[in-house]
């Protein structure tokens, strides 16, 4: 849980990189490299690229998985005109579902349900997912959200999306 002071430090840092990550805009592969040098001293960041826009995600919690950083949340900042703004935090529920990602967007799980968020417009929306729903007598029922839509699926297509979802290349962050 964040204190009034991790709040300040995070208006602080979107400030800074605001002003002072402009430099980094679209000089190469790291674009970000001027925005990251003045994270906090705590901060851990990856840069990746998902539908051909590069995204610094920075996270101040993350734990060690086979010896990698790894987070369950994070702050998600694109370059947008001649500033680097910050466009969504995400978050998984728990250690057991990492950040993951791919070239289309980035997951967040949970023990009933996967996200996929994209970037589209500027915006991280969410474009993908599939969730378990149960009922007040404990019966499952299997939902898709696909294209703005929340559809009926069966256990099997479920499980299907899930082992696919799981695949996905987990997010490594790395110490500022």
């Amino acid at each position: 849980m964040r204190n009034i002071s991790g709040r300040f430090f995070s208006g602080i840092l979107m400030v800074l990189l605001l002003c002072f990550g402009l430099s980094a805009c679209g000089k190469n592969a790291n674009s970000y490299s001027s925005a990251i040098q003045i994270l906090e001293d705590d901060s851990y960041y990856a840069v990746i690229e998902a539908n051909d826009e590069e995204m610094l995600l920075v996270s101040q919690d993350v734990y060690d998985m086979d010896d990698r950083n790894v987070s369950t949340t994070c702050d998600v900042y694109v370059k947008q005109d001649d500033s680097i703004t910050k466009v969504k935090t995400l978050s998984s529920d728990g250690t057991a579902y990492p950040l993951c990602a791919n070239k289309e967007g980035i997951y967040i799980g949970g023990p009933h349900y996967f996200e996929k968020y994209s970037l589209e417009n500027s915006e991280m929306i969410l474009v993908d997912g599939v969730y378990v729903e149960y009922d007040s007598d404990g019966k499952a029922a299997y939902k898709e959200y696909k294209n703005g839509e929340k559809l009926d699926i069966d256990e099997e297509k479920y499980n299907s999306i899930m082992e696919q979802a799981e695949k996905n290349d987990t997010i490594i962050f790395s110490k500022k």
